[in-house]
């Protein structure tokens, strides 16, 4: 994956404009989630994705906290479009309409011929 370099050695964006992990698919931001939501250490965060460096990590945290609100307002994003999508599951019309359409496609127990 092609990176544009960064001020960050261990930090690149991709084609679509993504901070990642240089040589890596890690995203800053996931790293900043797992951070924000377990309160985990860079040492934990290293144990917890093991193809990274205690060296990439920290440059990946020193890039979020260089563009936090920015980051913050994508983690923010996601998280009501995951809800978003959680409610529509959980709406109990549409999961009548979808059992029905599963009913429907399914073929028919017909006896066998003989």
């Amino acid at each position: 994956m092609d990176t544009t370099s960064t001020a960050y050695k261990h930090v690149g964006r991709d084609e679509s404009g993504t901070a990642r992990i240089a040589g890596t698919r890690s995203r800053v931001i996931d790293v900043a989630m797992d951070r924000n939501e377990f309160g985990y250490s860079p040492e934990e965060t290293s144990r917890q994705y093991p193809h990274l460096t205690l060296a990439q990590v920290h440059s990946a945290l020193a890039y979020y906290f260089d563009h936090k609100q920015e980051l913050d307002a994508e983690i923010e994003r996601r998280k009501n479009e995951a809800d978003a999508l959680r409610r529509d599951l959980e709406d109990p019309d549409l999961q009548k309409r979808l059992r029905q359409e599963t009913e429907e496609r399914r073929p028919s127990a017909s006896p066998p011929e003989e």
